[in-house]
């Protein structure tokens, strides 16, 4: 995400979707956060930037702290996107979270829901019938983790998916590799949050190796 992009989000103001923190949260309140979005439509986090839409910068981070944090202190396991844009007054975060097929909690048992700009407690009935909504989702199509194209994309086997498509479907030959991609559920929606983001069955059928151990290596 460059300056202009970043700008635009901030402009938006917080909303269902966007959030403003002064700085970087603890590990317990960005956990929180973070299980916020993922139980509603998924979202972004701007650390960094205060409820004003000011950009104050964040002071000290650990980007690689963060992000194996919220994996280890969220129950199912949940895998942000953590982006760095400098700017005039300090870095901001810019934090990716999905929606997922899965209710989440934090691994105290705390459970909430973004509704409008507040996260909200879900009680009990909440959980439950939003976990039987969600059965229907389908994991292949959800954001595979920080992978992104082209870096986690195989120019090889992403070749040959080009010369089967155009014998198999030659309509599609005229596409451009992005909306191809995208037509096939192995990008994101470009609507979403971090368009250039892979999907599950777009880094499984077309990603690098070292990049599919990456992103689905079990957490020690």
């Amino acid at each position: 995400m460059n300056l202009e992009a970043l700008q635009t989000l901030i402009d938006q103001g917080e909303g269902q979707r966007l959030d403003f923190k002064r700085g970087v949260p603890s590990t317990k309140d960005l956990a929180e956060m973070v299980v916020c979005f993922a139980n509603a439509e998924g979202g972004r986090l701007l650390l960094g930037v205060n409820s004003e839409g000011d950009i104050v910068g964040c002071g000290s981070y650990d980007i690689a702290h963060s992000l194996s944090s919220i994996h280890r202190v969220t129950e199912p396991s949940l895998t942000v996107d953590i982006q760095e844009v400098d700017t005039l007054h300090g870095t901001v975060l810019v934090v990716s979270v999905p929606r997922t097929p899965f209710v989440h909690a934090t691994s105290g048992g705390v459970y909430r829901k973004r509704v409008g700009r507040e996260c909200l407690p879900m009680s009990p009935q909440d959980i439950i019938a939003q976990q039987a909504e969600r059965v229907t989702l389908d994991y292949s199509t959800t954001p595979a983790g920080r992978a992104r194209y082209p870096d986690a994309v195989d120019a090889q086997v992403m070749e040959l998916l080009l010369t089967e498509v155009g014998r198999r479907q030659p309509g599609l030959s005229g596409y451009s590799d992005v909306e191809l991609m995208r037509s096939l559920n192995l990008l994101v929606p470009k609507e979403e949050a971090d368009s250039d983001r892979l999907t599950v069955a777009g880094l499984l059928l077309l990603g690098r190796s070292e990049s599919i151990s990456g992103t689905f290596r079990r957490p020690r």
